[in-house]
């Protein structure tokens, strides 16, 4: 479970990332 909220924070990250450049 707790590998699982950390893989979906990275994805959102990287999102976000992306979304900002």
């Amino acid at each position: 479970m707790v590998k699982q909220i950390e893989f979906k924070y990275a994805f959102q990250e990287a999102l976000n990332s992306a979304g900002d450049k």
